[in-house]
């Protein structure tokens, strides 16, 4: 008898675990880090989930810094560091050093129901390194490393002095337009999702070549088993088998993909997206939409109205 530990990945996590490397190399996803760092100044990368673990680790973005130079980072020991989820619905994390208040967002990034991955904005400060900020770091790095060399300790200045300053406003808008691009990247890793479901399943195939003869998704399951040439139970068992979806979750994204386009045409009441896509009531459509994309069916539409628009408008300080 096979039993899964807590630790063991689940068949949804290592779907979206596949997806990861192939969302990241998207054009688009290449594209907005170029157009990002050309309007703000500032670095953006992308971190798989267990990235957000491993900063999490060290003090802070600095922390990081000095370990890519050779030293291990290894976590304040005066816990100095502030970690602080921000207030809002992608439920981004905001990393402050102590060191001058080096500073990074992290913004979570979801395929279905999975924290796939991260974006990660920065480093950056919201004010200038003092010369207090300068001899706090040179300390830090000696207890660490007392065989620290003088080239080391410039090299670290010159970091941090090079660091973009930006102010709060410029802060923020910032951490809006990425909030909005990991909501598109976790949009584009859900369609990654049922295409590549839909390459590997003979089975799923074979639902789809139904559905589409029948010009619904709402068959019946009795129906829809038929036509596949299994029961009922078979074809539930086989199908998640296969996609590592349900049946229902599937039919479900699908009716939810249909309802996100219908709703980039503002022409389009969202009561009319929800029949239209195939949901039988607004509630449920509601309900469905916020687990599914994190947001109700009007903010969606809003943030993408924001985020088409996002590329054209310059960020001023």
């Amino acid at each position: 008898m096979n039993v899964s530990t807590p630790d063991s990945p689940t068949s949804d996590q290592r779907h979206a675990e596949a997806i990861w490397p192939r969302l990241i190399e998207l054009p688009v996803a290449k594209d907005y880090r170029v157009a990002f760092q050309t309007a703000t100044g500032l670095a953006v990368r992308y971190l798989p989930a267990q990235g957000l673990s491993e900063l999490e680790r060290v003090s802070g973005p600095f922390c990081a810094m000095i370990g890519a130079c050779g030293m291990t980072a290894i976590g304040c020991p005066r816990k100095a560091r502030i970690v602080r989820r921000e207030d809002s619905a992608n439920g981004s994390v905001t990393c402050v050093c102590c060191v001058a208040d080096v500073t990074e967002v992290v913004v979570p990034i979801f395929i279905g129901t999975v924290h796939a991955g991260n974006l990660v904005v920065g480093p950056f400060t919201l004010r200038s390194p003092t010369a207090r900020d300068i001899t706090a770091m040179e300390r830090m790095v000696w207890r660490r490393d007392p065989s620290a060399t003088p080239n080391r300790f410039a090299h670290l200045r010159s970091d941090l002095e090079n660091l973009p300053v930006i102010t709060p406003a410029k802060y923020k808008a910032a951490a809006t337009l990425a909030g909005l691009f990991a909501q598109h990247l976790s949009e584009s890793g859900n369609r990654l999702l049922l295409e590549a479901a839909g390459k590997e399943s003979p089975l799923l195939q074979k639902v789809q070549h139904a559905l589409k003869q029948h010009d619904t998704d709402a068959m019946p399951l009795g129906t829809l088993s038929r036509e596949v040439g299994l029961s009922p139970s078979q074809l539930c068992k086989q199908f998640k088998k296969e996609t590592g979806l349900t049946l229902s979750e599937y039919r479900l994204r699908q009716r939810i993909e249909r309802s996100k386009a219908l709703l980039l045409n503002h022409r389009v009441r969202v009561c009319e997206a929800a029949f239209e896509a195939g949901f039988g009531s607004i509630p449920h459509f509601n309900r469905a939409f916020r687990k599914m994309v994190g947001c109700a069916p009007s903010e969606y539409r809003r943030q993408s109205a924001v985020a088409n628009q996002a590329k054209d408008l310059p960020i001023h300080a």
